[in-house]
């Protein structure tokens, strides 16, 4: 089933100037989709639209199969988590716990009914442990991690990243990459839409979409859209780092087996 569903979407915050152009597309629940592009590409306009922060657009977009328009903004939004790319922007109390606990009480949830739940979620992220820690003293991908517990903590259906990498040093990154990893196995029908510029972080998902000027150039799965290392350069765009080494070992006459997809199989493969 469809979670996503987009046909012609067209949006401009200047009418001469068409930010997003002939839109379609359909993201099926449980899936993993990377949008990527360069800077002023779209791909954060888009996700914006599809959390409905923005009125004038043009064409057709369901959400968990109801139309995007003003009178089912809150239930949609109801199952509809974001984590935006500054965590320090996010935060709202002093301490981890209280910071989960802020979307629960909007929701008028029981605080006897809280403490599991949080707890649950803290455990999720690895954050179980700095629960009464205050978030100024985390570190960048331990208060990113915090900012996807408060979100996790509203059972949504869909979590949208946007850029939520792009301020993390790699340690912090890396930290996220592979919580997004647990994610997916703990939860196998949240669908998660990541709005990122990260190739790398890209490689992992079910499906990659690629925009550039507004429109979509590129569709698939990670092995088919970083095959099209011509158009990806076009759009100012590299593939990832082991499809450019599998790539430079081929050309060197290293015959690397198509199942091989992560680094560690590679070194594997190379050292028997």
């Amino acid at each position: 089933m469809a979670l996503i569903e987009i046909n012609n979407l067209n949006f401009a915050y200047d009418e001469e100037r068409p930010t997003l152009k002939n839109i379609s597309l359909s993201i099926e629940a449980g899936k993993y989709v990377a949008l990527i592009g360069h800077n002023g590409s779209g791909k954060s306009t888009l996700a914006k639209i599809i959390a409905g922060l923005f009125k004038k657009v043009e064409g057709d977009i369901k959400i968990f199969d109801l139309p995007l328009q003003k009178e089912n903004l809150v239930k949609i939004r109801s199952q509809l988590g974001i984590v935006f790319q500054n965590p320090d922007n996010q935060f709202v109390a002093s301490s981890v716990k209280e910071d989960i606990a802020f979307g629960l009480e909007n929701r008028a949830i029981p605080h006897d009914e809280m403490d599991p739940i949080i707890n649950e979620v803290a455990e999720e992220v690895g954050m179980e442990k700095f629960l009464d820690a205050a978030p100024e003293n985390l570190s960048g991908g331990q208060k990113q991690r915090v900012a996807i517990a408060g979100t996790l903590a509203m059972k949504p259906r869909l979590l949208l990243l946007d850029e939520a990498t792009s301020m993390l040093d790699p340690r912090g990154k890396k930290e996220i990459l592979n919580l997004i990893r647990k994610m997916r196995k703990d939860n196998p029908e949240l669908t998660i839409v990541s709005i990122t510029h990260d190739v790398e972080e890209a490689a992992l998902a079910d499906e990659v979409i690629v925009l550039n000027d507004g429109e979509i150039v590129l569709h698939g799965t990670p092995e088919e859209v970083f095959a099209h290392r011509d158009i990806l350069a076009q759009v100012r765009l590299d593939a990832p780092f082991f499809d450019s080494l599998v790539v430079a070992l081929k050309a060197e006459g290293v015959a690397v087996p198509d199942d091989i997809k992560d680094i560690k199989a590679l070194e594997d493969y190379l050292c028997r």
